[in-house]
């Protein structure tokens, strides 16, 4: 299994057509780490038509306003491959910013947000 990082997310490949994201714990996400990032995902998802993505968000984590727009911006420039997106947030105040972001993106691919790692991936396996 092929697992790539950077100084904030680690990527890697599981069960077949999942890409798993897990942001590391006690990060702050600004531009310059989130275009870091970005670049690294390109490369997991060269050549492919369709994934899934598992989004794990680390613990005392923060994203600066200008590092969300451009987040947004890269979902949106990829959205037509992604087929479903499970998150997973380990504490409540991650929930409550996952559901926010989710409503401000407005993806057109299934996404579900989960507290449980193993139901997160149960729901993505159910999903074509």
């Amino acid at each position: 299994m092929i697992v790539e990082e950077t100084k904030t997310i680690r990527y890697r490949m599981v069960e077949g057509d999942v890409l798993e994201m897990i942001y590391k714990d006690n990060i702050a996400l600004g531009v310059a780490e989130t275009e870091e990032n970005h670049q690294l995902y390109l490369q997991f998802i060269q050549g492919k038509t369709s994934f899934k993505r598992l989004v794990i968000l680390g613990k005392n984590m923060s994203v600066n306003a200008d590092a969300r727009l451009l987040c947004k911006k890269f979902d949106e420039e990829e959205s037509h491959k992604i087929t479903a997106q499970a998150t997973v947030c380990q504490t409540y105040l991650n929930k409550i910013l996952a559901y926010v972001y989710f409503k401000m993106l407005a993806p057109k691919y299934a996404n579900k947000v989960f507290s449980n790692r193993q139901f997160a991936l149960d729901w993505l396996m159910k999903i074509n």
